[in-house]
């Protein structure tokens, strides 16, 4: 697992600390230096857990000093949090951009399903995700705050697209969150499951192209204006 690992991100810190909201990305932290931290910490938390790691491993792995950590992550939590984040963004810069662009409806839809499963999919979102849903239990509060600051948050993007284009006369959405996570669901459903499981094949980008496609013209015809 450790050759999947080395590019995953993850977190970790010396004690669980108060859960909190994710810090914005510090300016003070150069990028370089927030790169090695993520991939150091991704390589340890996956290896060792959250409770089982801590900033000074963290901190020697990376050949940073543990101030230089304090410099962009208060703490293991924080750090935590930044690696959800960071997916999450990949997961709805495409819905950002259809926002802006007012592109094609069914278009995006598409380019948002094959992003989804691109990311949601490869063996890194994969491996956090286990660890996520192992930590959450023993953790609540954390699970709770890693829900918002993840899928919460992808969520309420795709819900507010919705509200956008129900506004515009292009979808008949009386509930854009429902609307967003039957989306989502579709898309990820057992095509994530299997993946969890290891029983299929990553997908290629064909697949993903063929799922995304008839996710999409399934969902356009559940919330077409009449």
């Amino acid at each position: 697992m450790a050759g999947a690992v080395t590019r995953a991100y993850g977190s970790a810190s010396d004690k669980q600390s108060r859960v909190r909201t994710p810090l914005a990305k510090a300016p003070k932290l150069r990028a370089c230096n927030r790169e090695a931290i993520m991939i150091a910490a991704g390589d340890m938390f996956l290896n060792c857990g959250f409770a089982g790691t801590n900033l000074e491993a963290i901190a020697e792995r990376a050949g940073v000093s543990r101030q230089t950590i304090y410099n962009g992550f208060a703490s293991k939590d924080d750090l935590f949090h930044a690696i959800c984040s960071d997916l999450v963004d990949e997961i709805i810069a495409p819905i950002s951009r259809a926002v802006q662009d007012e592109a094609d409806l069914r278009d995006s839809l598409v380019t948002i399903g094959e992003n989804l499963l691109g990311t949601a999919l490869r063996p890194k979102s994969l491996a956090i995700y286990r660890l996520v849903v192992t930590e959450a239990a023993r953790f609540p509060d954390l699970g709770r705050s890693l829900y918002a600051t993840g899928p919460g948050r992808a969520v309420a993007e795709l819900a507010a697209y919705f509200r956008a284009e129900a506004a515009r006369g292009r979808l008949r959405i009386e509930q854009p969150e429902m609307a967003a996570e039957l989306f989502f669901g579709m898309l990820n459903g057992h095509n994530q499951l299997r993946a969890l499981m290891g029983v299929a094949p990553r997908l290629s980008p064909a697949r993903r192209r063929v799922l995304a496609e008839g996710v999409t013209d399934t969902f356009l015809r559940a919330f077409a204006p009449t």
